[in-house]
């Protein structure tokens, strides 16, 4: 606790030389494989280098490696399946990249990582991240996926977080970006199979299910983050998507969900395709 009020008073005060330091230490001290770590000023954000990866943080830390963000995608949409060499992965909502990186490894060589992020600087981010960890098998699309495809505007929360989301109207600011409905995305890139859709897109999800009518079928297995415990929390009733979602994918996949106490894990709705010859256990 004590370094990390250090290095985010290095931080504040400008200071960065020395939590550049503190950061080094700890990461060998943890023996972890940290070739270098610095302040990306264009971004205004902190980059690492561990080993083969390479990492982005707002403040100066040293959790970054990858098996913590493994973890990561275990304890939220890989709970009920991690991807396994050679499947297609749709990541909506991708931020920037914390899932995308062990995603891109699960699959390996032979498969593929479509990683979407709304929000133009949040993409901007994500590119780069994709890009200094040469991620070969993953391609990234500046898109938002609604029910038709057009354009929407989303909300900007000013950073590279988790309040981009489809806009309700009212006040701040936003962004017009370009939007595509699954089954369009689908038929134009020709792919025959998804085997993990998993999303994460801030209330949007309930616009997600309204353009996939046609490729649902060739949904394998789906992880959608559904943002009840917003509105739960006191906001607006466009976080309130849980039975929507449900009510869509019930007829065609097995469905399920954790009971942990945890409100954002216990919002995720897992499934498995009834139509698609995956095992119901898997």
């Amino acid at each position: 606790m004590v370094f990390y009020r250090l290095t985010r008073l290095c931080d504040r005060i400008g200071l960065r030389w020395l939590a550049r330091i503190i950061v080094f230490f700890i990461y060998t001290a943890k023996g972890q494989r940290i070739k270098s770590v610095r302040f990306n000023s264009a971004l205004g954000l902190w980059e690492y280098r561990i080993g083969t990866s390479f990492f982005l943080t707002q403040y100066p830390s040293w959790f970054s490696n990858d098996e913590y963000y493994l973890q990561v995608l275990k304890k939220y949409s890989g709970h009920y399946y991690l991807p396994e060499p050679g499947d297609f992965v749709l990541d909506i909502g991708a931020g920037v990249g914390e899932e995308v990186l062990p995603l891109s490894q699960l699959v390996g060589a032979s498969g593929k990582v479509f990683a979407f992020e709304a929000n133009p600087r949040t993409f901007q981010v994500l590119d780069y991240v994709c890009k200094q960890n040469n991620l070969t098998n993953t391609r990234t699309f500046n898109l938002a996926i609604s029910g038709t495809s057009g354009s929407v505007f989303i909300d900007d929360d000013g950073g590279y977080g988790v309040q981009n989301s489809i806009s309700e109207g009212g006040e701040g600011t936003k962004f017009k970006v370009n939007s595509i409905s699954i089954d369009d995305f689908m038929a134009g890139q020709s792919i025959e199979h998804i085997d993990l859709l998993k999303a994460n897109i801030e209330g949007a999800e309930q616009f997600l299910v309204e353009g996939m009518s046609n490729s649902i079928s060739r949904i394998k297995r789906i992880a959608i983050s559904c943002h009840d415990f917003r509105y739960e929390s006191g906001e607006s009733e466009f976080y309130k998507t849980y039975d929507k979602v449900f009510a869509f994918f019930q007829h065609h996949f097995y469905l399920t969900r954790q009971q942990t106490g945890d409100a954002v894990r216990d919002y995720y709705l897992y499934g498995v395709n009834k139509n698609c010859g995956v095992n119901k256990a898997e």
